[in-house]
């Protein structure tokens, strides 16, 4: 994550927004949006006009998503929109790539139909603990060998990737195409966006890992119970 991620100061200050009730943006990730609300029909065009620096804050409740101004987290993704489509009906398709996470100072006086924050990018740090990267890398494989094979191969690229930084992301991107144990419903804990959401939070990248891994495990426990491990692992 070297310079290729910074952000222009100027756009951290007045950062639009487009709260998603369901979506993470992490940094590495391609976000397509489909468009259709006016309020970010308009948004998606200042994207196209300006630098195309976009925040994508969850909303914390989404029965109020359709809200004017609903409660969203103050740790999100930021990211740079690099396709922008005019549909006939109307609607815009846009591509936007996640690039750091920021935290919101203040949200400025509302002057267009979306929401513009003052935002302020979060550091990166290195991992230090170099064995949280082998444990967690261990646990993927371990679960790549129950997986399809195309699954298979996109869980050992993520699993490769050299930067324990985008190594982290990566993995928490991909946890819901992985998370068959992750606990869901009401009263069994958070659901994958809300995982997903702690791991964006994560104080540093080793407190990443270890939610990280801690999910994994998770999963790795209810595989090895139901019996989808094969055989060989074991010997």
């Amino acid at each position: 994550m070297d310079d290729v991620w910074e952000i222009p100061p100027s756009a951290l200050e007045a950062l639009p927004a487009f709260p998603l009730t369901n979506v993470v943006l992490l940094p590495g990730m391609v976000l397509p949006l489909n468009v259709f609300e006016p309020r970010y029909v308009a948004l998606a065009d200042a994207l196209e006009r300006g630098p195309g620096y976009v925040g994508v804050p969850l909303v914390r409740d989404p029965t109020l998503a359709m809200d004017d101004a609903p409660p969203t987290a103050r740790i999100f993704g930021v990211g740079r929109m690099t396709a922008h489509r005019r549909l006939p009906d109307g609607r815009r398709f846009l591509r936007v790539h996640g690039l750091r996470r920021v935290v919101v100072r203040r949200e400025h006086p509302r002057s267009t139909p979306y929401r513009i924050f003052a935002t302020e990018l979060l550091p990166e740090p290195p991992l230090r603990e170099a064995a949280l990267a082998e444990i967690l890398v261990t646990q993927l494989e371990r679960i790549a060998t129950t997986l399809e094979s195309c699954e298979q191969e996109i869980v050992r690229a993520v699993a490769a990737i050299p930067d324990p930084r985008m190594l982290a992301y990566a993995v928490t991107a991909i946890l819901p195409a992985l998370g068959l144990a992750v606990p869901q419903g009401d009263d069994a804990g958070p659901g994958h966006v809300w995982i997903q959401q702690q791991c964006l939070e994560a104080d540093d990248t080793d407190a990443r890992f270890r939610l990280l891994i801690e999910q994994t495990g998770v999963i790795t426990g209810v595989l090895g119970e139901s019996g989808r491990f094969p055989r060989v692992m074991f010997n």
